[in-house]
């Protein structure tokens, strides 16, 4: 009789299932490398990929990445979303003119009220761009220019996406000193790719494409 494999799906023991009945599974996408099998004789649970029985070829096509179809979309232009976050930026700066105007000095009662008005000016800007972001996939600079961040299947792309792993990881690590500047450097040269994702990108799994976003709804697929 041929083996009879217990597979661990989704935290639950399943099965016993047959060596095609497992090979089905994993060609529909349903397991991956790195999920767990038992069969009689094992002593423990064994990733799928450690057994000889499932050839390298099947676990290859279910961890592969889908490519982005080029052909299907229109990727934003470099030199559009560098304008972008230029704009981005100069919103940032004006926000902080009445603390730059007022000067540095001493007088901490001069320097209350610019203080307070940067700092107000600052957090509804951040409101407005986090707002952007969650209803449209876009920040100021994008909607002005009308590009906007999408998924790998080109749909609207998630707050978690666009906020977390787009702008505040990147952001961190910008922050630390050489290793962010070469961060910086090499994410920046990413953009001349064929299909234009810089680092930032990668990290959140977005890309940006021209035009609107054409789905405001909160059921994209992650």
């Amino acid at each position: 009789m041929s083996d009879q494999y217990y597979l661990f799906i989704n935290g639950e023991q399943q099965g016993p299932f047959t060596h095609p009945q497992v090979m089905a599974k994993i060609d529909a996408g349903e397991m991956k490398a790195t999920d767990l099998a038992w069969k009689e004789g094992d002593a423990d649970w064994t990733p799928l990929s450690d057994y000889t029985d499932f050839s390298q070829g099947a676990m290859t096509r279910v961890e592969k990445t889908p490519e982005i179809d080029l052909g299907s979309i229109k990727l934003a232009q470099p030199m559009t979303r560098l304008i972008a976050v230029v704009i981005d930026l100069v919103l940032f700066s004006i926000v902080m003119l009445p603390l730059a105007l007022a000067g540095g000095g001493n007088d901490a009662e001069a320097l209350k009220i610019p203080v307070l008005l940067s700092l107000f000016l600052f957090l509804a800007l951040v409101g407005v761009q986090v707002w952007q972001l969650s209803s449209r996939s876009q920040t100021l600079g994008k909607r002005f220019l009308k590009i906007h961040i999408a998924d790998k299947e080109g749909k609207r792309a998630d707050l978690g996406r666009t906020l977390v792993l787009r702008q505040i990881i990147p952001n961190i690590i910008f922050s630390i000193p050489i290793l962010g500047l070469i961060f910086f450097l090499v994410d920046a040269a990413f953009i001349f790719r064929e299909n234009r994702r810089c680092i930032h990108d990668l990290i959140a799994g977005t890309i940006v494409l021209e035009g609107e976003p054409t789905a405001f709804d909160s059921s994209q697929k992650i």
